[in-house]
């Protein structure tokens, strides 16, 4: 972990709650923390205004803010800054709307002790970390995706098209909105399909990573056009298949 302090700001109107966490954080030995201290939502928002603050620790419920409001508030003043929600009470149905929300964790007050605090915090930093560079790598995806001079497409693991970019509806003379009604086995040329499928086969059982191969579609008009294609296979963090670029 980082050597530097954690600056975490502490939004909460009840002094023994305030002194409870005050002594967890203390307890906290795996990370050190600098701790500074709101007791209204508005004074809080002032202080993230003037300082740096790493992590935000937000009661739900304050003498100028109720209930997820001040939730909501609170991302949509400072979306960069990752939230970490108390509440009094246990409640399933207000933790999931709080991290879907945004909130990077939901912690009942009293069950909080000093290791797991200081945890809950560090993590919700390096969780909100990826979550942006993300959203940064999704955003220079779609700016590569969409005016690149070379054909790209999303395919799904049964050949449907999902995303087709310019480029690639130039080339096969369909709309993006036509291919998304079509596979790519549907405007193939035969005498290629069952080599191109054959490389399907072998990528999803994971014997290759990737393969490419000369082959031919069928124009919208019903020229053929040769086309080099490139395919490798998109995974989720369970390692399972979810598409084809």
């Amino acid at each position: 972990m980082d050597t530097d302090p954690i600056r975490v700001l502490l939004i909460e109107d009840d002094p023994d709650d305030v002194l409870l966490l005050k002594e967890s954080l203390a307890e906290a030995s795996a990370v050190r923390i600098k701790l500074t201290h709101a007791d209204r939502l508005s004074e809080g928002l002032k202080r993230i205004a003037e300082q740096k603050v790493d992590v935000i620790l937000l009661d739900l419920n304050l003498p100028d803010g109720r209930g997820l409001e001040t939730l909501s508030t609170t991302l949509k003043e400072f979306p960069q800054i990752p939230v970490v929600v108390l509440s009094g009470l246990a409640d399933d149905l207000i933790t999931t709307e709080a991290v879907r929300q945004g909130a990077q964790d939901y912690l009942v007050k009293g069950e909080i002790n000093g290791s797991m605090l200081g945890r809950v915090l560090y993590y919700a930093i390096q969780r909100k970390q990826t979550e942006d560079m993300l959203r940064s790598s999704e955003a220079r995806f779609r700016g590569a995706f969409d005016f690149s001079a070379i054909g790209m497409s999303l395919v799904s693991l049964d050949g449907r098209w999902l995303e087709a970019n310019p480029a690639l509806c130039q080339i096969v003379g369909y709309s993006e909105k036509e291919l998304l009604t079509k596979t790519f086995q549907e405007i193939t040329h035969p005498d290629d399909l069952e080599t191109d499928l054959a490389y399907v086969r072998q990528i999803l059982a994971g014997e290759i990573l990737a393969y490419k191969m000369e082959k031919r579609y069928f124009h919208k008009s019903g020229h053929v056009v040769w086309v080099l294609l490139s395919v490798s296979l998109v995974r989720d963090i369970q390692n399972q298949p979810l598409y084809f670029v």
